[in-house]
């Protein structure tokens, strides 16, 4: 069962990074968390200042329970810090999906954060057009940002531990948002013994679960497009993906489908890290009767 007390949003004070308030917003109604405010910056400021204008936004935009916090520092190392800092906690941001050299890429702050963070990270796709400038802290008043409910959460699901992970932090999490379930299963090609084994893996998991047997399905081909376009189909509000959380080697870009679909998805994506291990297919399920220990 998870415990989520707090939501780390970070903000730079930019239009573009509004997009995240709604989901931090409707996260904390859902679960009682309390918000934490943060702004990073790369020079020295007057902390008082800057959280004094934090404290305005915070109410401006109608958050339920939050405190604020000014950092100095490089803003992808100071959240990645804070992430290990504060136990159960939620990191909410905002992000874009540029494309750049032939592939989909991320803000360099927002690849970071989700590689190396030591708590599960929602990132929330802003619009290409929407240039990443920060407005003067004494700009006047703001609308808040639109409310939102996420009604239909996917989870894509495979052999490994972190899906599993993903998936319990789904069902604890759609409870408190009164949110409809979907998994998904992806294959890399079709052929019909695996796809009936597979359908069985994801029936077990479904029962298990909870998820009826008409919010599972079975695809084929790259698991992130499968992914993604299955999400734009139902019209998906949230993935939550598990990850290994492989951390960046030498800048180079992460390569893992749950990186794959944050970069591509326009709905929002949860990313779980969970120990990796391969699990049995029905860890946990009860023993038949007269089934030797």
């Amino acid at each position: 069962m998870i415990a989520l007390e707090t939501i780390l949003l970070p903000t730079d004070f930019s239009d573009c990074s509004f997009q995240a308030f709604s989901h931090a917003r409707d996260l904390a109604e859902a679960s009682g968390a309390r918000i934490h405010l943060i702004h990073v910056g790369d020079s020295p400021k007057d902390s008082s200042e800057v959280e004094g204008h934090l404290e305005r936004l915070g109410r401006e935009q109608e958050l339920p329970d939050f405190c604020v916090r000014a950092e100095v520092g490089h803003p992808a190392e100071v959240l990645v810090r804070l992430s290990g800092q504060v136990p159960e906690a939620v990191m909410v941001m905002s992000t874009h999906g540029r494309r750049g050299a032939g592939r989909i890429v991320l803000g360099s702050t927002t690849e970071a954060v989700v590689s190396q963070a030591h708590c599960p990270v929602l990132t929330v796709k802003r619009p290409e057009s929407c240039e990443p400038t920060s407005f003067p802290l004494d700009r006047s008043t703001r609308e808040p940002a639109p409310r939102l409910h996420v009604q239909r959460i996917l989870v894509p699901v495979d052999f490994e531990s972190p899906s599993r992970d993903a998936l319990a932090y789904a069902v604890e999490l759609a409870g408190g948002l009164r949110s409809e379930i979907l998994m998904v299963h992806v294959l890399d090609e079709p052929h019909p013994d695996r796809q009936r084994a597979a359908w069985e893996f994801l029936a077990e998991l479904g029962r298990r679960f909870g998820v009826p047997e008409s919010c599972l399905f079975i695809d084929t081909g790259d698991p992130a497009e499968a992914i993604v376009a299955l999400a734009e189909r139902k019209k998906v509000d949230l993935v939550i993906q598990g990850t290994r959380g492989r951390r960046l080697l030498a800048g180079l870009p992460l390569g893992s489908t749950a990186s794959a679909v944050v970069r591509r998805a326009s709905c929002a994506v949860l990313t779980v890290r969970g120990a990796w291990r391969v699990v049995p297919l029905f860890e946990g399920a009860e023993p038949e009767p007269g089934t030797p220990p």
